[in-house]
């Protein structure tokens, strides 16, 4: 009979008599006593019986009221006096605790509902000497620790000032003063014994280089101090470590009063998937800026970054002497091993979390991405030169790197403008091709081009990669091209020339890969070319531009559709051919694409857009009317059908819900249903079919006036021209001076006689026309009153 293996440590299934001695990485072990473990046993239990109750009212779902807000009120009471009670208990058992597979759950539900002075009491205990370094590298404790930094940056923020935080578990709102006695509380200053002096005496006598250990001022600290302290004296180790990495990035973003970005690519797995309410950077949409969004960006917004420049001294939640004093201290303890760091997936992102706290502050930037890149330039050293030191293969091979190139996107993306523009001088002009071909090196390219906030630079790819789009979708390299048309929609500039790039690209490989398809063994035909960018006389540009290198009958390219979502913002005469090529697109293409997640949102920007001609939406909207049904039981189509409703005539409208109406029932069945049908009117047509015909007659008539009054469908080009005419119409002649008769008539009484002559007669044909269209007029008003008088009878 075969042994088991053991249960891993910490898991479900592992199961030991009691807490189990834990060596630590100060060389220290902890261990919990019986007596200890026993009383948060008890407290765990007290937790249960309140998550039981929780439960019974969840699933009564009985409607809250004055009476159950006030319940609410006292469990929450009860559930804070019980946790800060727990944290009182576990004086001198801080670092134990938060090791235990147990206990260290409980620890981290219970400074969650603590209140700020058991909170700060409990982090005081627990960042006392070098017990923080003994954390931050445990499976645990580095865990819990870093839910409590997370817990203290929540309980810094002024609730009702834009935040979404909340202070802790419970209902309550904070306040700035409030606020303010928590920093208070935080930056209090105590004196106690913490091993330092001794720690730094036994590490100078045993180094072999005579080096010393700088210890930190004599004299009262507070637990900021402290975690400062041990986090950058061993920056070295932990930067490294999977565990304590995350805690000291977080580190950063406490001291400078920011939210914790995700890692590019990732998700904080220390949160729970609700809670994820921020994205990771580094994502395809800040690459796009607005690009894809419902609303055109407009760089002129400075509520797009609403604390870019704003100062850390202003913020309330941010300490920046903190902050500063620690990211010092660990770029001079990282100095001898700053490059390894580039190449480590934890040491990189440790030193992104470095930028991203300074983001914003050009002073401090300015030199510390010099320093980061291996050149720290003189002090004395002009604007445009801090990178003379820096080596081009040095740039590359950070730029190829997996880890690197993640450092270096952060860096193009924080970097103070004139130092961006030095980075784009040296290492990125005119060596575009080999950058934006390389399977890595062109995400940071991407982000270049993402953060640019210059037309010159933009224009400048543009010149440099037109020729290169077809090669660059070819080879699966389109995230460079969706960058650069988001770059040259927000700067307003080199618009149609990156649209006929584009046009050439996807020729191009339409081309190449019938090419391909007629030189291979087997004869195979592929369906999306068939002549290049045209398929029976109608052109597959939106088509191959929307699957992009996925089979037709598959599903849509997410870079293309971002890319269909951006030419849906520039101007009509710039994507005249992907319009006309989307109104060329058989039925069957169209609305796969439209019920399809990703291609939903490009043809439902399309429709929505105020650029597009009407008759180009028109066309789109009636090869797509026919399959109403398809549309409305599809989440993504739902939206392309309500898209479509608004931009057709009456009669069309009236063929969508007679279609809809009949399919009821499985329309309704789902998650999006009653709200179209409420959107489209289905119910008042059924109940009232003539009485919906005339409110949507008169609604198109408003929209119409609307329209035509404020010229939104206009192109921006028609709507200046209707300005200016409007304005020229408006201003009235200048008066000139009332010439005499004399002047007017310098030949005499003779030409005086003959021009009245000619006056009367212009006046007798005036007057003649005149009574004409009067008895015109007349005649027909008898008529008309005839033929009342003839029905009455």
């Amino acid at each position: 009979m075969t042994e088991e293996a053991p249960a891993r440590f910490g898991s479900k299934e592992f199961k030991s008599n009691g807490p189990i001695s834990i060596l630590a990485a100060d060389g220290n072990r902890y261990q919990l006593d019986d007596a200890t473990n026993e009383y948060f046993g008890e407290i765990e239990k007290a937790l249960r019986e309140f998550d039981d109750k929780d439960d019974k009212k969840n699933n009564i779902q009985q409607r809250r009221d004055d009476g159950e807000e006030e319940e609410l009120k006292q469990r929450n009471e009860a559930i804070e006096i019980l946790a800060n009670n727990a944290l009182e208990g576990a004086d001198g058992k801080e670092v134990e605790l938060m090791m235990d597979a147990r206990c260290s759950r409980l620890i981290e539900r219970l400074v969650a509902h603590a209140t700020d002075e058991a909170l700060v009491f409990f982090l005081r205990k627990a960042c006392r000497g070098w017990k923080t370094y003994a954390l931050a590298m445990n499976i645990f404790g580095s865990r819990v620790l870093e839910s409590v930094i997370r817990q203290v940056s929540k309980r810094l923020v002024v609730d009702g000032e834009g935040s979404v935080h909340h202070h802790h578990a419970t209902t309550k709102e904070r306040g700035i003063q409030e606020v303010l006695k928590f920093k208070e509380m935080l930056l209090e200053k105590e004196d106690v014994d913490d091993g330092f002096e001794n720690e730094g005496r036994n590490r100078n006598n045993n180094s072999d280089d005579g080096e010393k250990n700088n210890l930190p001022e004599a004299g009262p600290r507070s637990c900021l101090d402290n975690l400062s302290y041990v986090l950058s004296s061993r920056a070295t180790d932990i930067s490294f470590d999977q565990r304590a990495s995350p805690v000291a990035r977080r580190v950063f973003f406490l001291f400078a009063g920011k939210d914790m970005p995700l890692n590019p690519g990732g998700r904080d797995k220390t949160l729970a998937v609700g809670q994820q309410n921020y994205k990771p950077q580094g994502n395809l949409e800040s690459k796009l800026k607005g690009a894809t969004s419902a609303e055109q960006f407009d760089a002129s917004k400075k509520n797009r970054e609403k604390h870019r420049d704003e100062k850390n001294e202003d913020r309330i939640n941010a300490f920046p002497e903190l902050l500063e004093s620690h990211t010092n201290d660990v770029l001079a303890n990282v100095e001898e091993v700053l490059w390894d760091m580039t190449d480590d997936p934890c040491a990189s992102a440790y030193l992104q979390a470095i930028l991203l706290s300074q983001e914003g502050d050009d002073a401090s930037l300015k030199w510390i991405i010099p320093g980061l890149l291996g050149c720290a330039p003189p002090e004395d050293a002009p604007d445009g030169e801090l990178l003379a030191d820096l080596s081009s293969d040095d740039m590359k091979a950070l730029m190829q790197s997996r880890s690197g190139s993640h450092l270096l996107e952060v860096i193009v993306r924080v970097a103070p403008r004139t130092l961006g523009a030095e980075i784009w001088r040296r290492f990125f002009r005119d060596k575009l091709m080999s950058i934006s071909k390389h399977p890595v090196a062109n995400f940071v390219l991407q982000s270049v081009l993402g953060s640019s906030k210059d037309p010159a630079v933009v224009a400048s790819a543009v010149s440099e990669l037109s020729a290169l789009f077809g090669t660059l979708l070819y080879e699966n390299r389109a995230g460079v091209i969706a960058a650069l048309l988001a770059a040259c929609l927000r700067l307003k500039t080199n618009e149609k020339d990156c649209c006929k790039a584009l046009a050439r690209g996807v020729t191009f490989k339409l081309e190449k890969k019938n090419a391909n398809n007629a030189t291979a063994a087997d004869g195979t035909h592929n369906e999306e070319g068939g002549g290049g960018s045209r398929k029976g006389g109608k052109s597959q540009l939106a088509r191959a531009l929307l699957f992009l290198g996925n089979p037709p009958h598959g599903r849509c390219s997410v870079l293309g559709a971002a890319m269909m979502q951006t030419l849906a913002k520039y101007p009509a005469d710039a994507t005249v051919m992907f319009l006309e090529s989307l109104c060329d697109t058989d039925p069957k293409t169209l609305l796969q694409a439209a019920r399809d997640a990703s291609g939903s949102h490009a043809i439902e920007a399309i429709l929505n857009s105020r650029l597009v001609k009407a008759k180009h939406k028109k066309a789109i909207a009636e090869l797509l009317v026919d399959n109403a049904v398809a549309l409305a039981v599809s989440s993504g189509g739902s939206r392309v059908l309500e898209a479509c409703y608004r931009e057709t005539d009456n009669k069309t409208k009236k063929k969508i819900v007679e279609l809809c109406s009949k399919r009821e029932k499985e329309i309704v069945a789902t998650r999006h249903g009653v709200v179209l049908f409420k959107r489209l009117g289905v119910k008042q047509f059924q109940n009232n079919a003539s009485g919906w015909e005339k409110r949507e007659e008169k609604s198109a008539a408003i929209r119409a006036e609307f329209e035509k009054e404020f010229g939104f469908d206009a192109p921006e080009k028609e709507k200046e021209e209707n300005r200016n005419k409007t304005v020229l119409r408006e201003v009235p002649p200048p008066p000139q001076k009332r010439k005499s008769r004399d002047e007017i008539h310098p030949g005499g009484e003779d030409e005086r006689e003959n021009d009245d002559e000619n006056d009367d007669t212009i006046g007798d044909k005036k007057k003649s026309k005149k009574e004409k269209k009067e008895k015109k007029e007349k005649k027909e008003r008898k008529e008309k009153k005839e033929k009342k008088e003839k029905k009455r009878k």
